[in-house]
């Protein structure tokens, strides 16, 4: 469906990241996982972007300045209008979540579509999250859960850390996002431990609806769409290049 919105508030959190809050004229009831495509002006194809909280009257996202689209997004200013589309795409389970253990495992930009989880209530929850060389966007998570935090210019890595712990304890489901090459290998690490979870991956994208077939992606039941489909796919779904 489409709508408009008007930009509340942008906050610059690192040199190429940025928090957009944008205030809807109606109510996008979205669920966790899901994606809207933001417009930008001249631009013949809109940006997908991660819907990183809010009660679908206000939605937050964080967004990495990666090329002109997300530049022009960078540029929005309180008070600035915007054409976006949603909820699009298949959003995390989180029904039936309540009696089991978790965590929830992120890096980078990739934190966003898991930041909302923070509001399903979980037996016990476990965060880890990573970043290049600096955390942003945890207030909240830091003073309620366990959080383990990582920065690459460190030499440490979230998944590495991830799999110590898994030595020692186990999780009942888990929740990642984050670079190809993190989801690849935490995908490996749970599949040799028979842990279930779910991830959510990227891809280019056009039209975000599941016609154009730009977004597509290998799994074990052949190519699926990863707007359509995902972009939320089952551990042991995704079939990632070697």
């Amino acid at each position: 469906m489409d709508y408009k919105g008007k930009v509340i508030s942008k906050v610059m959190l690192t040199s190429n990241v940025f928090q957009l809050t944008i205030k809807v004229n109606g109510k996008i009831d979205y669920k966790i996982g899901q994606f809207v495509n933001l417009y930008c002006p001249n631009k013949i194809l809109p940006r997908p972007i991660s819907i990183a909280g809010g009660d679908g009257e206000y939605l937050t996202f964080l967004i990495k300045i990666v090329g002109e689209g997300t530049r022009y997004l960078g540029g929005l200013a309180r008070g600035d209008e915007v054409k976006l589309v949603g909820p699009l795409g298949k959003g995390f389970t989180v029904e039936g979540t309540g009696n089991k253990k978790v965590a929830i495992v992120g890096g980078g930009i990739g934190i966003a579509p898991l930041l909302p989880l923070t509001g399903v209530k979980f037996k016990e929850v476990k965060y880890y999250f990573g970043f290049k060389e600096k955390a942003y966007a945890l207030e909240n998570i830091a003073k309620e859960y366990p959080l383990t935090v990582t920065l690459d210019k460190d030499g440490q890595n979230i998944v590495d850390i991830f799999a110590k712990d898994l030595e020692r304890e186990s999780f009942d489901f888990v929740y990642f996002c984050g670079p190809q090459i993190m989801l690849k290998k935490l995908q490996n690490i749970l599949l040799k431990k028979g842990i279930k979870g779910e991830l959510s991956t990227e891809a280019k994208m056009a039209c975000g609806v599941g016609g154009c077939l730009v977004c597509t992606c290998a799994t074990v039941d052949g190519y699926k769409r990863v707007c359509k489909d995902g972009p939320v796919f089952s551990v042991g779904e995704v079939v990632f290049d070697d």
